[in-house]
């Protein structure tokens, strides 16, 4: 049987609901900033914390800005890369053409819309190794 909710009581059940999904959430972008931002965390635990979150990310009523980079690392399989050896965020990335390694663009001062409009690219590294000026230091 239905039962009638008065305004104020519909109200305040919507609020406790969404005051739970907010901290559902925020507590979900923690823990993934966590696993994105580590170091130190092995390649096989890293996959099964991502599989995990995004689990649970299905049963958060929000959107969650982290689940993007979550399903991105795990579509990698964790693998490390850059100067930050951290994972594949889902951001801009691009791969140097001598030594082949692949870099956040954030890390090596490269945004998106050059990036994308080169035709070779040379990392801090490399750059070093032959004597040139890293061009966006």
């Amino acid at each position: 049987r239905d039962v009638e909710l008065c305004p104020a009581m519909e109200r305040d059940m919507l609020l406790k609901i969404a005051r739970k999904a907010l901290g559902d959430g925020e507590a979900w972008a923690a823990q993934a900033t966590a696993l994105l931002c580590s170091k130190t965390i092995s390649t096989d635990d890293a996959v099964l914390e991502a599989q995990r979150l995004l689990q649970r990310a299905r049963s958060i009523p929000v959107l969650l800005a982290e689940e993007k980079s979550i399903s991105a690392m795990l579509e990698d399989r964790a693998h490390r890369y850059c100067v930050c050896k951290l994972f594949n965020d889902g951001n801009f990335m691009i791969s140097c053409d001598e030594c082949k390694d692949w870099f956040h663009g954030a890390c090596v001062n490269v945004p998106p819309e050059i990036g994308k409009e080169l035709q070779s690219y040379m990392c801090p590294s490399c750059s070093q190794k032959r004597g040139v000026s890293y061009q966006y230091a």
